[in-house]
């Protein structure tokens, strides 16, 4: 019995192990560490304790990563199956819960944990290199090993009851973003208000969850990473600290939880199949005063139309977004009179400006990744190039569709400064006419058109994917940007106070986002002519 539950895992291991990407990988991440070490033993005579900023580097690194493949890797574990209707299938040839779990997931816990491997080797030099010790080596990696079984299995569960991939790294994202952000304040809050509250009721309540809030404080991977990294970690002093902490043993408990759970609710969450047909927003069309919500007639331009409430959410979603926003408005003035016992509108006004940023930058990412997948996974492109229209009309048409739902974003922007109307016009006079305020704009340009052009080649986690490019070219890019530097640093007298720099790099990442937008079009044409 065992060895038929642990067949699938078995073979999906020995295919993965042979697969030429998962061979390149292990190599790349070798290729990092390495390259990692090179700048860290070339910087070491302007910087202190390169080794600890090498193992901090890659610690961090490790954790972005990890929690990137919760939204791409782990999450489509089982919602592939689902969504290429192949799920009743396995069932149907007599493949145990059981087995589907293990061979599905377990195979890429195991296949993480094994490029997490094979860095540990060559992190262990920099402890030749100073400032880190190999107690703290030990935990850092035990603690990693924790959080990849933890966002394996949450990605698991959420995988199990999405319908979709999309629903699954949504569910990933919103629980990751709970534990990481929820506790920290409310131990903040529960701090405060028991050294200074006046009201009885207040201090009870804040006694009641502190210590709730710090014990989930203690199982974040980000707290015993801080923690690992103090010095008074290292073994030289008169209490060694012990590898296996709160945060270790909490997350394999909750790891092996959540696979129980996803184990339980299987058969009741794939026991009816899904309808192979693309996701569309919510209809309020039937609901008589609602109506406005719904999509309606096509508009003289139907492919904004289209892309606007069938990508983009159309007017539902933009209706949920306009009262999140001001929610989110509403808990920034709460606060703000919280914590700084007075309202001021024009710092409410800038926290909603910055707020509305985020928000839309965050907006454009996950629109990036949509905009020609959707397209894709539904074979629909091939339909629509055949409209007498060019190439760039549908793309940019396409675009504008999904353009028109950062509406609500627009119009709490606009509310802040209304509120602060000072910071917009600082914002326009100082920071818009800097140089490297334009680095930063085609920085975040080019990461658009990476995500976009991602999605046209993989059929989940084109996103995360892109993010992780970015970070390792920030990293390479800056490794080697700053050697350069020290190279020949007694002869850039003339680039002045480094706006010939910015220009350089403006220009650089222009250059970028014009090849980027060759590469899309000719990715799309070779689709269409499939």
């Amino acid at each position: 019995m065992i060895g038929s539950t642990v067949a699938l895992l078995t073979r999906s291991l020995r295919i993965d192990s042979r697969l030429l990407r998962h061979q390149l990988l292990q190599l790349f991440f070798v290729f990092v560490v390495y390259m990692s070490l090179v700048y860290a033993h070339l910087a070491m005579d302007y910087l202190g304790a390169p080794g600890l900023m090498l193992f901090q580097s890659m610690a961090w690194m490790n954790l972005v990563f990890i929690t990137l493949a919760g939204l791409g890797f782990f999450a489509s574990a089982i919602t592939e199956e689902k969504e290429e209707d192949t799920l009743g299938l396995l069932k149907m040839a007599g493949v145990r819960p059981a087995s589907l779990l293990l061979g599905k997931s377990t195979s890429r816990l195991i296949t993480a944990g094994v490029l997490l491997s094979l860095q540990f080797p060559f992190t262990l030099l920099a402890i030749t290199l100073g400032g880190v010790s190999i107690e703290q080596v030990l935990a850092v990696y035990l603690s990693l090993l924790a959080y990849i079984a933890l966002v394996a299995n949450l990605a698991l569960f959420w995988s199990v009851y999405s319908h979709r991939t999309s629903g699954a790294a949504t569910g990933v994202f919103f629980t990751l973003l709970m534990f990481f952000v929820v506790p920290p304040l409310v131990e903040e809050w529960c701090q405060s208000t028991i050294l200074n509250s006046a009201i009885g009721w207040e201090r009870d309540v804040a006694n009641f969850f502190h210590p709730i809030s710090e014990w989930l404080y203690s199982t974040s991977i980000v707290t015993r990473t801080i923690e690992i990294m103090r010095t008074t970690f290292a073994a030289t002093t008169t209490t060694p600290k012990s590898p296996f902490g709160v945060q270790v043993v909490s997350n394999f408990g909750a790891a092996a939880f959540l696979f129980a759970m996803s184990w339980l609710m299987f058969e009741r969450c794939t026991r009816n199949g899904t309808t192979a047909a693309p996701a569309r927003a919510v209809s309020l069309n039937r609901l008589g005063a609602m109506r406005l919500f719904g999509a309606g007639r096509a508009w003289s331009l139907p492919l904004v139309w289209k892309d606007f409430h069938f990508i983009a959410g159309g007017f539902t979603m933009a209706a949920v977004k306009f009262v999140f926003y001001g929610l989110l408005v509403g808990l920034f003035a709460y606060l703000q009179e919280r914590w700084n016992y007075r309202f001021d509108i024009e710092d409410l006004g800038e926290a909603t400006m910055v707020a509305m940023y985020i928000a839309g930058g965050i907006e454009l990412s996950l629109l990036a990744g949509r905009v020609f997948q959707t397209e894709l996974r539904w074979s629909t492109w091939q339909t629509l190039t055949m409209l007498p229209k060019s190439m760039p009309e549908l793309v940019y048409t396409k675009v504008a569709g999904c353009l028109f739902t950062l509406g609500p974003a627009l119009f709490y922007m606009g509310l802040g400064a209304m509120m602060y109307p000072a910071g917009m016009a600082d914002f326009f006079d100082n920071i818009v006419t800097e140089s490297w305020f334009w680095v930063m704009l085609f920085v975040y340009g080019f990461f658009l058109h990476l995500t976009a052009l991602l999605s046209l080649y993989v059929k989940w986690g084109a996103l995360p994917l892109a993010i992780g490019l970015m970070i390792f070219g920030y990293i390479f890019f800056g490794m080697a940007v700053s050697l350069v530097f020290m190279l020949i640093s007694p002869s850039l007298s003339w680039f002045g106070d480094g706006d010939v720099i910015a220009v350089l790099f403006a220009i650089f990442f222009l250059g970028l986002n014009i090849a980027m937008e060759f590469a899309i079009g000719m990715r799309l044409r070779q689709l269409a002519a499939r």
